[in-house]
């Protein structure tokens, strides 16, 4: 990634207001042709989601917007967040898993990067189907965008159909919890729910991958959030980070953080005696302890 100078950027931000500054660093950063190109990208994806095509997919999964995502994807795997990903040979090379991992960063960038991660590192390049949360349908576009991307709404209906077509499922049991920590609670899990994930996992009889995600929980430092405002606009929160909103949408730009994902060993549940809470309890431990080997806080 090419970064711009100083004496690019300094004759022509000099003496002006705030506004006008921010103006013309995003003009000059738009202008650069790595990034002209994603916005190109951009737009050709834009066209695809609004025109009318036959989705053979049952969720709505288009392959095709999923092929030109990539290299958006791409540049952030790489470039942006330089992600490091370890453990790739635990993901299966055939037939349906469920990964299990860490939710955090106010945004779902981290589904994308696990999907991303696996992609590019598996021998297979397998995709993986994520699960969403239901305040999404709040926001149609954006729902069908995330459906066309190869998001499903989280349900065990919806999973156990996925797992039934042999796809990689990845689940985050933290919920909204998990986006909406403050960075006080950074790399501290919430709870991992009532063990749906456990016994889901039990009745289709596929394995449990555990994932850690270490570097999302910084891109959007959640300093405080309003619930009550949040609601009102169909969100779970309205969050308050150092950037937004006191610098608009520009706020919204995810911070260059270093990032780790790491794949766990496979769990097994199928001929386990223990209880899917204590399971669950177990899943817990083990994604914490893989997130306090890889994290510094």
């Amino acid at each position: 990634m090419v970064l711009l100078s100083a004496d690019q950027i300094k004759p022509r931000i000099m003496n002006k207001d705030t506004t006008k500054l921010f103006n013309e660093l995003f003009r000059i950063v738009l202008e650069h042709p790595s990034v002209a190109g994603l916005v190109r990208q951009t737009e050709a994806i834009y066209k695809r989601l609004t025109s009318f095509v036959d989705i053979a997919d049952e969720f709505g999964m288009d392959p095709v917007i999923v092929s030109m995502l990539r290299p958006i994807f791409k540049f952030l795997y790489k470039d942006w967040w330089r992600v490091e990903t370890t453990g790739i040979k635990n993901i299966p090379a055939n037939g349906p898993a469920i990964i299990v991992s860490n939710h955090s960063g106010m945004l779902p960038y981290d589904a994308v990067m696990i999907n991303m991660a696996v992609y590019d590192k598996h021998p297979k390049s397998r995709n993986i189907r994520f699960l969403v949360a239901d305040f999404v349908d709040n926001f149609p576009f954006l729902s069908h965008f995330i459906s066309r991307a190869g998001g499903v709404k989280a349900s065990p209906e919806n999973a156990e159909r996925l797992l039934k077509k042999g796809e990689l499922v990845c689940a985050f049991p933290e919920g909204v919890s998990g986006i909406g920590k403050l960075y006080s609670e950074r790399y501290k899990l919430k709870n991992f729910g009532h063990g749906g994930v456990v016994t889901l996992a039990i009745k289709s009889g596929v394995p449990v991958i555990p994932c850690a995600v270490i570097g999302a929980e910084d891109i959007h430092p959640i300093l405080w959030k309003f619930e009550e405002i949040g609601k009102k606009m169909g969100l779970p929160f309205l969050p308050v980070t150092p950037t937004f909103p006191l610098f608009g949408l520009f706020g919204l730009i995810p911070f260059p953080s270093k990032w780790k994902i790491k794949f766990g060993r496979p769990l097994l549940y199928k001929k386990s005696k223990k209880s899917s809470t204590t399971l669950t309890s177990e899943l817990r431990d083990t994604v914490q302890r893989m997130i306090n080997e890889e994290s510094v806080v």
